[in-house]
């Protein structure tokens, strides 16, 4: 279909559903690659790393060679530090998200989380039969501060 062609286009001209073990370490390589280019001489293999996959590719990650390697066991052979984190919101209309992540960078986060305030009780209000009190909180969400520790591809 068109769609399918498209997606495959937005990748190496293949989806996870058809691509070989290397093909898809290929693209896990692709995102280190493009952290190297970001943050030069400051990410090596070993940097403590975060890959982020959608539920639907996270099986493909099981995939064994002719060796008997899965995807998986590659890519922490080559780069031990790493983490995999499966993120069904990285399911999207315009294809799969594939996200890998530094930790830190020289000793300071690359993000963080980021409160109003937690919880916070209002004045007991005394009805006719009973008692109501109104409970709020809020959130800043995820604070970014350091974009180009981030590397994503939309595809797979």
């Amino acid at each position: 279909t068109e769609y399918e062609e498209r997606e495959a286009a937005l990748f190496g001209g293949y989806t996870w559903a058809v691509a070989t073990t290397i093909e898809i370490y290929n693209d896990f390589v692709k995102l280190y690659t493009q952290l190297q280019t970001q943050l030069p001489a400051l990410v090596n293999m070993s940097s403590k790393m975060r890959f982020g996959v959608p539920n639907t590719l996270e099986p493909y990650l099981a995939r064994t060679n002719d060796f008997g390697k899965t995807v998986r066991e590659i890519i922490e052979q080559s780069f031990p530090n790493v983490e995999f984190y499966t993120i069904p919101q990285f399911v999207t209309a315009s294809g799969n998200v594939l996200q890998l992540r530094l930790d830190e960078v020289q000793g300071q986060p690359v993000s963080t989380y980021a409160f109003t305030e937690k919880m916070r009780l209002h004045p007991v209000i005394p009805l006719e039969s009973g008692w109501k009190q109104k409970k709020s909180g809020g959130t800043a969400g995820t604070i970014i501060q350091m974009p180009a520790a981030f590397a994503q591809m939309l595809g797979a």
